[in-house]
């Protein structure tokens, strides 16, 4: 078959390649039509590159160490309850809310990426905001709870 005999096939069927294409895209709109939107927020965070109480910098390993582990503990029940609770997120459980967040570590060092979803725009940045602030009370506590059992250790 040459070239000629392919454009005498498409000539004689060209309705039916019409009609195929037609379905398909008809086919392809009403998928995505009746699929309910969703909406992402995104935020940064950065895991302090240096210890606050010291001027030495910190092994980049363990920030990529705290920065995984802070990335586990943004994908936890905890963390979607307080986000919940801190931005008033009344009218989702938080099996909701949990299943909306998206806590992952970067190729950068030291970067966490939360991402937020939701069926608007204003609860996708609600939910981001809050495991963002949840994260941050977490890690403020967490310093705060070591800074506490040093000070008793030296006391002793």
């Amino acid at each position: 078959m040459d070239l000629a005999d392919h454009l005498r096939v498409l000539r004689s069927n060209w309705w039916k390649i019409l009609i195929v294409a037609a379905i398909v895209g008809a086919m392809s709109y009403g998928y995505s039509a009746s699929k309910s939107k969703v909406y992402a927020a995104d935020q940064l965070l950065s895991v302090a590159s240096q210890d606050v109480t010291s001027s030495t910098p910190v092994d980049p390993n363990q920030i990529d160490f705290r920065t995984a582990f802070y990335a586990a503990v943004g994908n936890t029940p905890s963390i979607a309850a307080a986000a919940r609770q801190k931005e008033h997120l009344d009218s989702l459980t938080v099996d909701e809310v949990l299943a909306q967040i998206h806590v992952t570590t970067t190729n950068t060092t030291g970067i966490l990426n939360v991402t937020g979803t939701g069926k608007d725009p204003t609860e996708a940045v609600k939910i981001a905001r809050g495991v963002s602030a949840a994260l941050a009370d977490f890690v403020a506590a967490q310093l705060q709870q070591d800074l506490d059992s040093q000070k008793a250790e030296l006391q002793k």
